[in-house]
C-alpha cells in the first residue's frame, strides 16, 4: 500500500505537488518522518514563544513526530490550503480502507454494517460538496481506482462496495444522526460552526459536536481532522486546540497563509 506522500504524488491517483507544509503535516500525521531539512523548516516556520502552559507549539510539534496520531488540528489563514489538505485525507482514508483485506472486522463491525467517511463544514454547499460529489466530472471520479469500485453516488454521497460510503453532510445533520459508523472524519470550517438544538432541546455549541465526534471516530481507532481559520482566545475553536495541545495522539499547527503558501503574495 502506498503512503499518503506516495499516493498525492502518484499519476495514478492524485498526481499533486505539494507545498513544504502540506507535506510536512502529513508526514508527521502520519508518521511517516521528516527529513533534516523539513525539521529545519518546522523550526524555522513554527513560534518558539509559549502558547500554552509554557509549552510551545513548535515543541509539541517535534515532541509528536514519533507518536501514533488520531487527531489533526490545523489553524490557517484564508487561501492557507486547508481544503485540498482536507480533500487528501479524505482520499487517502479512502484508499487505505479500500486496501484492508477486511475493514469491517478491522472496526469491529458486523456483516451488514456500513463504514463512513464525513467530511462536514458549515456550509451545505462547502468546496468539497461541489468539487467532489457533486457531478461526474469531479475528481475522484475521474480516478480509475475509485471510479471502478463506486456502486452509487449522490449529491451527499458517494458508496463503494466493501461497506463503505463518503459522505458529506452539513455538521447538524451528522449530529442527528447516530447511525453512522463513522470511522474517519474531515471538519472544515470549524470557524462558522454555529449553535443549534440537539435531540435533548438543549443548546449544541461546535466545541460539543467536535467532542461528540471525536468519540464516534475514536471507538473506531479512525483518525478526525480538524480545519480552521483562527478564533480568539476562550471561543470554541480555542478549546479544541488547547486539548489537542496537551493530547500526546494529536498534532497541532499554525500557520499564517504566507507561510503555509508559497504562492501567497498578499491581497
Amino acid at each position: 500500500m502506498l503512503n499518503i506522500i506516495e499516493f498525492c504524488e502518484s499519476s495514478a491517483f492524485l498526481n499533486k505537488s505539494l507545498w513544504p507544509w502540506q507535506k510536512i503535516i502529513l508526514k508527521a500525521f502520519y508518521n511517516l518522518g521528516l527529513n533534516k531539512s523539513e525539521r529545519k523548516k518546522v523550526l524555522q516556520d513554527l513560534p518558539i514563544d509559549s502558547d500554552y502552559e509554557n509549552y510551545s507549539l513548535v515543541s509539541q510539534f517535534i515532541s509528536k513526530l514519533d507518536n501514533e496520531l488520531d487527531e489533526l488540528v490545523v489553524i490557517l489563514g484564508r487561501r492557507g490550503g486547508q481544503t485540498m489538505l482536507g480533500q487528501i485525507i479524505d482520499y487517502y482514508e479512502l484508499y487505505r480502507i479500500l486496501e484492508m483485506a477486511n475493514p469491517l472486522e478491522y472496526f469491529k463491525l458486523e456483516e451488514n454494517d456500513i463504514m463512513t467517511i464525513l467530511h462536514t463544514s458549515a456550509s451545505e454547499r462547502s468546496s468539497i460538496n461541489d468539487s467532489i460529489l457533486q457531478h461526474d466530472g469531479s475528481e475522484i471520479l475521474k480516478i480509475p481506482y475509485f471510479a471502478n469500485k463506486i456502486e452509487s453516488k449522490n449529491i451527499q454521497q458517494i458508496k463503494f462496495n466493501s461497506n463503505l460510503e463518503f459522505a458529506h453532510y452539513h455538521f447538524h445533520a451528522a449530529m442527528m444522526n447516530d447511525n453512522l459508523n463513522i470511522v474517519a472524519a474531515i471538519v472544515e470550517e470549524m470557524f462558522g460552526f454555529g449553535i443549534f438544538i440537539g435531540k435533548d432541546g438543549r443548546d449544541q455549541y461546535p466545541y460539543d459536536f467536535y467532542q461528540k465526534l471525536k468519540t464516534k471516530v475514536q471507538k473506531f481507532g479512525g483518525r478526525v481532522v480538524c480545519l480552521s481559520n483562527a478564533g480568539v482566545k476562550g471561543d470554541d475553536i480555542h478549546k479544541i486546540y488547547c486539548d489537542a495541545f496537551l493530547n500526546p495522539k494529536a498534532l497541532v499547527v499554525q500557520l499564517p497563509t504566507y507561510v503555509a503558501n508559497p504562492n501567497f503574495r498578499g491581497e
